[in-house]
Order: structure tokens, then sequence, then C-alpha cells
């Protein structure tokens, strides 16, 4: 799930034996600059509004796998209301014995994706 600044980082490995010696990836988000240093054959995952640099390698081979995501709901507003009321969900559900709150949340949570998703 994406962080409270909006963006987050998944790992994803690939099978690969490349080695790079330093060389983080830096990615300007609204909070400030936050540098990565994958692993071997791992990727970040973060979205497009945020500019990004690979910091230069000391040896190796750096190879890049570029793709694009769209979230069905378009915007950033209404995706932030959807983050919050699933993670008001989750806090929920661990509490609520009966499940009742939880449900509640989860389908005020669906319903507003189903009204805000674009297909």
């Amino acid at each position: 799930m994406p962080s409270r600044s909006g963006w987050t980082v998944r790992s994803r490995s690939f099978s690969t034996t490349l080695r790079v010696t330093r060389g983080e990836l830096v990615i300007n988000t609204t909070p400030g600059e936050q540098h990565l240093k994958l692993e071997p054959s791992d990727a970040a995952i973060y979205p497009t509004q945020y500019v990004h640099c690979v910091e230069e390698g000391a040896s190796g081979e750096r190879l890049a796998y570029v793709t694009w995501m769209e979230s069905l709901v378009r915007d950033l507003g209404q995706r932030e209301v959807l983050y919050d009321l699933a993670i008001a969900a989750e806090h929920v559900h661990k509490l609520d014995t009966q499940r009742e709150a939880f449900m509640m949340l989860e389908k005020a949570r669906f319903n507003l994706l189903r009204m805000w998703a674009e297909t």
C-alpha cells in the first residue's frame, strides 16, 4: 500500500546475476529525496510524477526494465480517501470481534471505488 507521502517501493526479484557497485536510486518526493540501495535483480515501483535519477555505479552493468501502470481512480484526493478507509478498516478489523464496523468501512470503501473507478 502507498505511504502517506503517496508513494511506495515494492521489491520484485528478477532472475539475473548483474552486480553493480554503489549507485543508488534517488526519487525526489514531496517529503524530500528518497535514496534506495536496491539489491541486484530488485525493482522499484513508484508514481511517475516524481523525478528520479540513478547515481553512477563504480563498476558493473545496470539494466533497466520500464513499464507503466494506471490506477482505476484517476484523482489523487480520491485515492487518498480510499487509502485512509483501507487503513482504518485494517485497524478496526484487528479490534472488532463482531466485524460489524469493519464490514461497514469496507462497504463504504468499495462503494466509493465503484463510483470513482474509470474502466
